[in-house]
């Protein structure tokens, strides 16, 4: 019961991490295009353009697929979570169910007899 009650924690450390990832990235996309326009368009001899693209780059690759890793993870502990949840909440009223209306029978064995 305590990994249930943790779970929305985790997940929203998650998705925290996801979105400052995913923030690191566009400034990486950022550097990105800034790098390549300079290297293009600008001062040919400017020997940080094509280093700034380059980090750019890498920076951008780096942060998206942490960022998207810890986006699936927080999805994968939210659907834990909420079958968990779920699954408790169906063993209550089953259970009720059974008190009240004595055992349940399934359609299939209940139409054989």
């Amino acid at each position: 019961m305590n990994k249930v009650s943790e779970s929305p924690n985790n997940s929203n450390r998650a998705l925290l991490a996801s979105s400052l990832c995913l923030h690191v990235g566009l400034i990486g996309a950022t550097a990105l295009a800034v790098g390549l326009l300079r290297w293009f368009d600008g001062d040919p001899r400017l020997p940080w353009s094509p280093l700034v693209a380059l980090f750019g780059g890498l920076l951008a690759v780096a942060s998206f697929r942490r960022g998207f890793a810890a986006l699936e993870q927080a999805e994968c502990e939210s659907a834990v979570a909420t079958d968990a949840s779920s699954e408790s909440t169906l063993r209550v009223l089953q259970s009720d169910r059974t008190r009240r209306e004595g055992a349940v029978v399934p359609y299939s064995a209940a139409a054989e007899r």
